[in-house]
């Protein structure tokens, strides 16, 4: 089934999917929405076209090759059945947290069947079960050298995230405003997810308006008070930097004989001429 991915702006001037056809850059695209949350799909060029070029003369094996040969891509086949590995696939696209599991085996499992592992080795330049990372991409699609020191500080890194928000939380805004103990669980998916659509400078101008909003510090009707579970909303920010919780003056209201009286002057003074 399609899934809807993401793509970044760095993906149209990468020098190595440049030297790729405009019909295999295209094709690679398409095959993110057809990958499972691992980056993995059947191997079927067939189909494959059917899909992503109906109405278009392509031959979708020949592209799929030519990414392979480009290590976009890593053609595999376990217990006789064919499938794509897209590299650094999880590095940089973030599927929907209920997106059901993968049910396609992973590239290293052909080791149980030696003689029918990675097809066609020296076009994707792969040895059976060597990582499918992508090395010498830079920052569009991996990063180079990455090891296991490497993996390990970007884990770390990512932990870290929806700490460094709730951080940034408490020092930005001011009670009564609650403050924020921890970030853990569903809480820290949404840090991340927010994180991932804006950088922590703008989070910071978010709060800041927040802590300036008599309304999100509790001077409303209801006495509602802003939370870190509410900045974690997917449209809070915006709605925040479009200015819906700024202070406005507040009016003033007039008794009904001050406005028939304002009413009767303006009259009057429509009469006179200068």
């Amino acid at each position: 089934m399609p899934r809807i991915r993401t793509i970044k702006p760095e993906f149209f001037s990468d020098p190595d999917l440049v030297g790729c056809s405009f019909a295999a850059r295209l094709a690679f695209i398409g095959l993110w929405t057809h990958a499972d949350r691992e980056g993995r799909l059947k191997d079927d060029p067939r189909r494959l076209k059917l899909t992503l070029f109906p109405g278009d003369t392509v031959k979708m094996d020949a592209l799929l090759e030519e990414l392979a040969a480009q290590k976009f891509i890593l053609r595999y086949e376990v217990d006789g059945q064919r499938f794509i590995q897209i590299r650094t696939f999880t590095e940089h696209q973030q599927p929907h947290i209920r997106e059901a599991p993968s049910t396609i085996p992973a590239p290293c499992q052909h080791r149980a069947s030696p003689e029918k592992a990675v097809l066609s080795p020296e076009k994707a330049g792969l040895a059976p079960c060597e990582p499918v990372g992508r090395e010498g991409m830079g920052k569009v699609w991996g990063k180079e050298g990455m090891g296991k020191e490497g993996e390990s500080k970007s884990a770390d890194a990512d932990r870290a995230l929806p700490a460094t928000l709730l951080e940034a939380w408490n020092t930005h805004t001011t009670p009564p405003i609650p403050r924020c103990r921890d970030v853990n669980g569903q809480r820290a998916i949404h840090a991340k997810s927010r994180l991932r659509e804006r950088p922590l400078e703008e989070w910071v101008a978010v709060m800041q308006r927040i802590e300036a909003s008599t309304f999100c510090r509790g001077e409303n009707d209801r006495a509602w008070v802003a939370t870190f579970d509410w900045l974690l909303r997917p449209d809070t920010a915006t709605r925040v930097l479009e200015g819906k919780y700024d202070n406005r003056p507040v009016p003033v209201r007039k008794t009904p004989k001050e406005r028939e009286a304002e009413s009767v002057g303006a009259r009057f003074l429509g009469t006179v001429t200068p």
